[in-house]
């Protein structure tokens, strides 16, 4: 692992790495070669001692990798001072996830110190491709983790993107630089681009400057604006034609040639010719300047006449007002608003009055080169500036409308601030003209009755706000030609297209649509006729029933359980299963996301045998080669009449064998992989529903697995999940391209209508239709509902069994070979001895492959366990939980923490017999009490049995088994004793077909080893032979994955 740090310096971005430290800090002080080195006194600069060095280039080469970027060779690899804290004479790691600090008493003494590291410099140009590259919510990859001065960088680099686009830029000249005076683009920060600077600024992590060897650490808004500026140059040539070469006949031409070229910024021309440019552009910018550098913003409140009487307005009855004659007393009024405060507002015209200390410095100057500038969107605005008056103008109807419709978004895209009435701001009126649908069909709803594809009858209605209107009423308002009324005391804007496309829809009455159609256009998926705003459908007989459960989940009717099913289903886990079944019934895809331990395998296998009840077709259910065989065990205990198949193994069936094979079973399982693998095999069949588990696997609409899990013919479509989905906007497009094909539109318009927007604009009222869509298809329950916490139990224990990877599976037959032979010769004490260390072998081969080799490789891909593991962490951090591991190998506990730091970018304290007291009580308050601590605690079995009170965890996993009962009953107890205010989920770790199997099975068989002390745990060994201890280490077929 290596956490990677970018710095910004001499117009380059720098980048370093720190790999996980071998020893303690403490350690480290002690360490001659270190302290020698940074002496005080000596004017030598010490090698930081946990840098990456050369490893850096090979860690970013394959990070760049899984942004699919190229790494340029011409970035040069340096060594430099860096002014970091210090401990005594060691910097300090920068994250927990490097190491952890040791204990002092006391306040340690912090202090900053140069340290050479290992710099990879690249300059604006090659530094962008990546920084825009990265995700918002990215973490790291690769083996590398992202520090957050890389993300600040990344964030800096989407702003300059913003304002390249958007046009925030003018052309400028430097004759500051060093070398030979230089044409750039420079961005201009007003209005909301200078608050956002500032935040920007006021964000930036301290290691994001970090100065060198003596110098003092630059203002963090100064950086940003270098970076920026640099960053806006480059992306503006880059969408440029290239210019011409540098010797043209005068400056001006020089310049202009340069603002183009790529390569070469530098201009020709005299001395004096670029002297006497700068002198003109800088008159030319002041205006700019000075409106980007005051701490005043100009503001225009849009202010409505006074309402009339009742008498006057006739709106008792709902009439509208306003005749045939346009209505005067609007005005535009002029304020000062303070950028430090936003909701200081003072008049333009306090200025101008004789004492202005109550606004701070003069703000005359300012107030009329923004006045000016203005006024090239506002013509009332030159005109009132021309009369020497300050205070606003006046305005009639249409004028007010057309402030509202072209200047105020020209005065706001200027950086000025525009104040207008509530009602226009709310979707441009709370009382704005739309239509609505009345929808009616047949009663009944899935086999034999209505169905997606069926035809019902639709009339449109028009409403004004939530007022309906008549056709008559509607034609009169045409005839007025006034598109802003006042209707029952507020302001409404009637567009005349739309008000015309209204009248053309009344009068063609209604039609017949698919119930698809009707869907799409409720949930708004799709626009109603004309464009114009929609109020909704308003259904009878089974659609009535349809909006009504698509609005809630609670309107939805609760299910037994079907028949032949053996478990029990909670109350909550039957009003899931009669959502799944409801939206099934009507061909929907449905997700069920309930927070993990909620059981969404048991209600999916309620479904599935409710499916099969009604005669259905078999189901192909996909999810990681990691749970297959927990889907088996469960299915066989649910749903003991479900047959299966599992489609899994080298031998699996292919062709009409396949085929004939589905058609004698109600279950198919298979993996991902083998779904993207085996696509053509899968296609072949007509399933009556697909399930996918751990449904995010499909995120990336580009893999072969998720264009295989599309192209899937099925009856009804099914996924799971326990991450939240909605905290993912990129992800939900392939979700839902599964789940209801066309729902959110082809890929592209789904970026343009909603990431784009809540991404990089965080948009509200995209992100608000955009759940609008989907939320009717997500079901997500959490065990902090309090509706469900006295349905819990409140201890959930389980096994989780995992396959063994092909390289695991090598090792372990090697080492059943290899001690075959002496099992066969070895009696007594000595084959109580070599089974003993025989099965402490397998055991960390069942691990995982580096912790039985002792090797420090790859952890990724390795390990049947460790891929569960990662599985279930994705959700526990997903919402922000806390999970125990419990291991009895310290040399495994470090793995884990290694693999937790590499994969999530997370901190994991490890506590195992060798940590002091001291050191353990700060662990343990870190995890319990800190919101910022550590969200994964790894501890050894016997260091963290015992003694410990950590009841923030709501997950324990037994990563493997002690084989002692007792033992691991005093470990979960960690987490489940007084105290505890919610469920305890309790993952039990087996590979199956393994000794950690049959040893499980063993010790289940026999109560009386349940009473076990940890002194006698392995006393039953001696009553084997050595025939029952080769069929007891033996592998078992199906323990291997594919």
């Amino acid at each position: 692992m290596m956490l990677l740090h970018t710095l910004w310096r001499d117009g380059e971005l720098g980048l370093w790495g720190e790999i996980p430290l071998s020893s303690p800090v403490g350690e480290l002080q002690k360490n001659e070669a270190h302290t020698s080195a940074a002496r005080p006194g000596t004017s030598v600069v010490p090698q930081h001692p946990f840098e990456a060095g050369g490893r850096l280039v090979e860690a970013w080469r394959s990070f760049l990798g899984t942004l699919k970027q190229e790494f340029p060779r011409r970035w040069p690899l340096q060594g430099h001072p860096v002014v970091l804290p210090s401990l005594s004479q060691s910097p300090l790691p920068s994250s927990p996830l490097l190491g952890e600090l040791p204990p002092s008493r006391g306040k340690p003494a912090v202090r900053l110190r140069p340290w050479k590291v290992t710099l990879l410099f690249q300059d604006v140009r090659d530094a962008l491709p990546w920084l825009l590259a990265l995700p918002p919510d990215i973490l790291g990859g690769g083996g590398v983790v992202l520090g957050p001065d890389v993300r600040c960088w990344a964030a800096a680099a989407r702003f300059a993107l913003s304002l390249a686009g958007r046009g925030r830029f003018l052309p400028d000249l430097d004759l500051r630089s060093s070398e030979e005076p230089r044409a750039l683009w420079t961005p201009v920060f007003t209005g909301e681009d200078r608050s956002l600077l500032a935040r920007l600024a006021k964000a930036m992590p301290a290691g994001a400057r970090t100065p060198g060897k003596g110098e003092q650490a630059p203002a963090a808004e100064s950086v940003l604006r270098d970076f920026l500026v640099r960053a806006v140059d480059e992306l503006v040539r880059s969408a440029l034609p290239a210019g011409r070469s540098r010797d043209a006949a005068s400056a001006d031409a020089s310049w202009r040639a340069a603002l183009c070229r790529a390569d070469d910024p530098t201009l020709g021309g005299t001395r004096e010719g670029r002297r006497d440019l700068a002198h003109r552009l800088r008159q030319w910018r002041r205006p700019l300047d000075l409106m980007a550098s005051s701490p005043w913003r100009l503001a225009f409140r849009l202010e409505e006449p006074e309402a009339p009487s009742t008498e006057e307005e006739g709106a008792s009855d709902g009439t509208l007002s306003g005749g045939a004659e346009p209505e005067r007393g609007w005005m535009v009024r002029y304020l000062l608003q303070s950028l430090e405060d936003p909701s200081l507002l003072l008049p333009v015209a306090s200025a101008w009055e004789e004492d202005v200390s109550a606004v701070g410095a003069d703000p005359r100057e300012y107030i009329l080169t923004a006045l000016g500038q203005a006024g090239r969107f506002c013509p009332a605005v030159e005109q009132e500036l021309r009369e020497g008056r300050w205070e606003g103008h006046d305005l009639d109807v249409p004028g007010a409308l057309t402030f509202l419709e072209t200047q105020a978004p020209s005065l706001e895209e200027a950086g000025f601030a525009v104040l207008a009435p509530g009602w226009w701001r709310q979707g441009h009126s709370r009382r704005r003209l739309g239509v609505r649908a009345r929808a009616t069909g047949r009663t009944m709803a899935g086999p034999g009755g209505m169905g997606m594809d069926d035809l019902v009858d639709v009339r449109w209605e028009a409403v004004l706000g939530s007022t309906p209107m008549t056709l008559e009423e509607l034609e009169e308002l045409a005839r007025l030609k006034r598109s802003l009324v006042r209707f029952r005391g507020e302001w409404v804007h009637l567009s005349p297209e739309e008000l015309g496309a209204c009248v053309d829809l009344l009068r063609k009455g209604g039609g017949r649509m698919p119930v698809r159609e009707v869907l799409h256009l409720e949930l708004g998926a799709v626009p109603p006729p004309g464009g114009l705003a929609f109020e909704g459908v308003h259904g009878e007989g089974a659609l009535e029933e349809l909006f009504r459960a698509l609005a809630s989940a609670e309107g939805v009717d609760e299910l037994p359980e079907p028949e032949h099913f053996s478990g029990t289903l909670r109350p909550y886990q039957r009003r899931g299963f009669g959502w799944l079944a409801f939206l099934t019934r009507w061909g929907l895809g449905a997700c069920l996301a309930d927070d993990m331990g909620l059981g969404k395998t048991i209600q999916t296998l309620a479904l599935l045998q409710r499916h099969k009840n009604a005669g259905g077709k078999p189901v192909l259910l996909v999810c990681p080669t990691s749970v297959i065989e927990n889907w088996r065990r469960e299915l066989e205990r649910f749903a003991p009449h479900l047959r299966y198949l599992i489609h899994h193994s080298l031998g699996r069936k292919k062709g009409a064998d396949f085929i004939r094979h589905c058609a004698a079973v109600d279950v198919v399982f298979t993996s991902y992989a083998l779904l993207g693998r085996d696509a053509p095999i899968l296609g072949e069949v007509t399933w009556g529903g697909v399930v996918l588990d751990e449904a995010q696997n499909i995120k990336n609409p580009e893999t072969r697995t998720a264009q295989a899990a599309r192209q899937l013919v099925a009856g009804f479509r099914v996924a799971l999940t326990g991450t939240p989905v909605e905290n993912s906007v990129g992800d939900l497009w392939s979700l839902f391209a599964f789940l209801n094909p066309g729902l959110l539109g082809s890929r592209a318009a789904f970026e343009r209508r909603y990431l784009t927007p809540i991404q990089r604009g965080q948009d509200r009222e995209a992100a608000d239709r955009l759940r609008r869509l989907s939320g009717p298809f997500v079901l997500r329950r959490l065990k902090t509902d309090r509706t469900l916490v006295e349905e819990l139990p409140e201890k959930v224990e389980r096994d989780v069994f995992c396959h063994l990877t092909r390289e695991q599976a090598s090792l372990y037959r090697a080492v059943t070979e290899e001690t075959a032979e002496a099992l066969a010769t070895a009696d007594g004490v000595a084959l109580r001895g070599l089974a003993l260390g025989t099965m402490m072998r397998l055991k960390q081969i069942c691990n995982h492959p580096a912790h039985f080799l002792k090797e420090n490789g790859p952890l990724e891909g390795r390990s049947g366990k460790t891929e569960r593991l990662g599985e279930i962490l994705e959700e526990v951090l997903a919402v922000d939980d806390r999970i125990l591991i419990f291991t009895q190998f310290a040399e495994m506990g470090e793995l884990l923490r290694r693999y937790v730091g590499e994969r999530f970018g997370q901190e994991a304290s490890f506590l195992h017999g060798g940590v002091p007291r001291t050191r353990r009580d700060a662990m343990v308050a870190r995890f319990q009490e800190d919101p910022l601590g550590p969200r994964v605690f790894i501890l050894s079995l016997k260091a963290g049995g015992t003694g410990l009170n950590l009841t923030r965890a709501h997950h324990v996993v037994l990563y493997d088994r002690w084989w002692n009962p007792a033992v691991e009953t005093q470990a979960v107890d960690r987490a489940f004793r007084i105290g505890q205010n919610r469920n305890v989920q309790v993952h039990r770790f087996l590979c199956a077909g393994t000794l950690e199997e049959k040893i499980a099975a063993l010790l289940a068989r026999k109560n009386a080893l349940a009473a076990m002390t940890v002194s006698s745990g392995d006393r039953w060994l001696a009553s084997l032979s050595a025939a029952e201890l080769r069929q007891l280490l033996a592998l078992e077929k199906g323990a291997v994955e594919g």
